[in-house]
């Protein structure tokens, strides 16, 4: 798997995850910020996951911009 093919999989497991959190709360995913309930299982998992997808992204940005 490529650094970019695994840079995708962290996208789209960030994506299903905040897809799951707002759905589970009944809010618009479109939403930038939202407030999960206390009660809402996939709240973490939207959080870890959106938090692996930004650090992957930044390696990833750091990695292409090295001149060999």
């Amino acid at each position: 798997m490529t650094i970019s093919q695994k840079l995708e999989a962290k996208r789209k497991e960030a994506v299903r995850t905040w897809t799951l959190a707002c759905e589970h709360d009944g809010v618009d995913q479109k939403n930038v910020f939202v407030v999960f309930s206390d009660g809402n299982p996939y709240a973490a998992d939207a959080g870890n996951a959106a938090v692996a997808y930004r650090e992957a992204a930044v390696t990833y940005n750091k990695l292409m911009s090295v001149k060999f």
